[in-house]
């Protein structure tokens, strides 16, 4: 069992590992994201500096518009047609 020990590393060389473990993924991750952004500049700026247009309201009636009375077209006389027989 002592064996087995020696060829385990112990907890500060497992945190040395592992920190830089994640420092090159993250240097990683940083480099694919600038790369990315490098090659679609267009659209990775687009989706950020997008901002929503204001909503414009309409402007409100008037009393004259108001009391206008809505003209119904009016509905066209039905023709009848005749068949002989």
């Amino acid at each position: 069992m002592s064996d087995l020990k020696s060829k385990l590393p112990d907890l500060k060389e497992l945190g040395d590992m592992t920190c830089k473990l994640f420092k090159d993924l993250k240097n990683s991750v940083k480099e694919i994201i600038t790369g990315y952004k490098k090659k679609h500049p267009t659209t990775t700026e687009h989706m950020h500096t997008a901002k929503p247009s204001p909503v414009k309201k309409a402007a409100p009636k008037t009393t004259a518009e108001k009391e206008k009375p809505v003209k119904k077209p009016k509905a066209a006389p039905k023709a009848t047609t005749t068949t002989k027989k």
